[in-house]
């Protein structure tokens, strides 16, 4: 069956994520930047932001009830403004907007509410999408089944006829077992000849 809507994720798909460069940008110099690393980006409760659980000043007082020599203005500054230091994939980001002229395009992305809008505002090529589910407005996460049916009910979506492109296996095994197709995203040569093989470039 044809492809009529392609789903886009964000994180490395659309820009580059680097924990390690995004806090060693960020944070003054001589920080522990692996302790910042290790207790935000690559902890839990990076997980709960991403849900819309928690918010940014939570996030910071619960990471210091364990780790209390992690600086809260710093952390706050991680929270705040990673979504600056994320590395645009230009190429992905042209893939983006010509697909959307012969498709319907949309986003589906584990982000946090402020940060997202931060980020669109920079990229206009986001506008080309018919709509985006972003998990910290609507409590819900990849893989959770939840956000796939959201996704689909919202936009009217024909799961054999949508196609999703995500980084991680189990975003995609979700989207399968939602009936979606779907592609795991390595580069844009891999991603380019997975795209032809469902006709869409």
């Amino acid at each position: 069956m044809k492809i009529e809507n392609v789903v886009f994720d964000v994180g490395n798909v659309l820009f580059g994520y680097n924990p390690n460069k995004i806090a060693a940008t960020l944070l003054p110099t001589d920080t522990p930047v692996s302790e910042y690393v290790s207790h935000l980006f690559l902890a839990d409760i990076w997980q709960h932001l991403d849900r819309g659980d928690i918010n940014g000043d939570d996030a910071c007082d619960i990471i210091r009830q364990t780790k209390p020599n992690l600086d809260k203005c710093n952390l706050k500054n991680l929270i705040e403004n990673f979504y600056l230091h994320l590395d645009p994939i230009y190429e992905i980001h042209n893939l983006f907007t010509s697909i959307a002229t012969t498709h319907s395009v949309y986003v589906l992305s584990n982000f946090q509410s402020e940060q997202f809008d931060k980020l669109e505002q920079l990229y206009p090529f986001f506008q080309k999408s018919k709509g985006k589910i972003i998990s910290a407005k609507i409590n819900k996460i990849k893989p959770e089944p939840e956000i796939y049916e959201l996704t689909q009910t919202t936009f009217n979506l024909i799961p054999e006829k949508t196609l999703f492109i995500d980084d991680l296996d189990a975003n995609i095994k979700a989207a399968n077992n939602a009936g979606w197709n779907g592609i795991i995203y390595k580069n844009p040569d891999q991603l380019k000849k997975e795209l032809k093989n469902f006709n869409i470039i």
